[in-house]
């Protein structure tokens, strides 16, 4: 298979690498915010009695039992 190669002036890529770290940053607010709700609603769970939270200690005992080095 031939490799087909363009050329993109120097003006245009800047333009193109502005536009892609903007969509990145967008991206990552998004990712941040999910994650916040996510964080916020386990603790309301928590809170409220629908779940039970587990300690630090309760989290490490339960990763070596499933084979991960926790330190």
């Amino acid at each position: 298979m031939k490799q087909e190669t363009i050329e993109v002036p120097k003006q245009v890529m800047g333009i193109m690498v502005r536009h892609f770290e903007i969509l990145i940053k967008d991206f990552e607010k998004i990712a941040r915010q999910e994650t916040m709700r996510r964080v916020d609603k386990r603790l309301e769970d928590i809170k409220k009695g629908r779940v039970r939270g587990y300690s630090e200690k309760h989290y490490s005992e339960f990763m070596k039992k499933k084979g991960v080095n926790v330190g």
